[in-house]
């Protein structure tokens, strides 16, 4: 993973003539990009798949970041001292999360509930393939 990080950048910055040719043009460069990028965002996820602590970190994150966004739609109508200090929509998304039953009165924007039950089967996914690789180490 290191080399292929190590190529891309060199392909989105032309580091020698090789990759000057290579990557002629914005388009192979934004193509490079992309993949760069998409390597990044696998090592934060889930530690492209070898790193289960990792996974769990990032879900933990994206969840605080769900209920952020969740709290300011909820605020309005329900108040600080009812959310008990903002627990109450954090305890929402989660409960959501794992598909148990939730209290709708801490219910915020739609789309947050559509991405974390997506996040639920994403995130299954991701840990059986992590479980899978742990177990059959090579």
């Amino acid at each position: 993973m290191k080399s292929a990080k190590l190529h891309y950048s060199y392909a989105v910055r032309g580091y020698s003539s090789y990759y000057k040719r290579k990557y002629a043009g914005f388009f192979p460069k934004l193509r490079a990009g992309i993949h760069l990028a998409g390597l990044h965002l696998s090592d934060l996820v889930w530690g492209h798949g070898e790193k289960p602590i990792r996974l769990l970190w990032s879900c933990l994150f994206f969840l605080c970041v769900l209920t952020f966004v969740n709290f300011w739609a909820v605020m309005p109508k329900v108040g600080w001292a009812d959310s008990h200090g903002g627990l109450k929509p954090l305890e929402y998304v989660v409960r959501l999360f794992l598909d148990m039953s939730t209290n709708d009165r801490f219910q915020g924007y739609a789309v947050i509930d559509y991405i974390a039950v997506l996040m639920r089967y994403i995130y299954i996914g991701l840990f059986i393939s992590v479980l899978y690789k742990s177990i059959s180490h090579r």
